[in-house]
């Protein structure tokens, strides 16, 4: 689940393109150049690329936790890779 601040940071970027969407169709009905088009659908791509990022960057550190947390919790204590989990812990 995503903590407050996470979504209110994926709620503006969704804002930001619906935005350029809308500028991008406003352009294509104005007959706006193609060079310019291409430019705001690279806006578009960026702020894509960056909330999906953010939102793989949130599962992988939940996976990450859950396994470390499954893996300390079935060492013994004087398992192989205690050092490693300590460090990580």
């Amino acid at each position: 689940m995503l903590s407050n601040e996470e979504k209110k940071v994926l709620k503006h970027q969704l804002n930001s393109i619906q935005g350029q969407v809308t500028a991008i169709d406003k352009m294509i009905e104005l007959d706006r150049s193609v060079e310019d088009i291409y430019i705001q659908f690279k806006a578009v791509e960026g702020i894509v690329d960056k909330a999906l990022y953010g939102i793989l960057d949130d599962l992988f550190r939940k996976n990450f936790a859950e396994v470390l947390v499954k893996t300390l919790d079935a060492c013994p204590g004087d398992c192989p890779n205690c050092d490693k989990l300590e460090i990580l812990k």
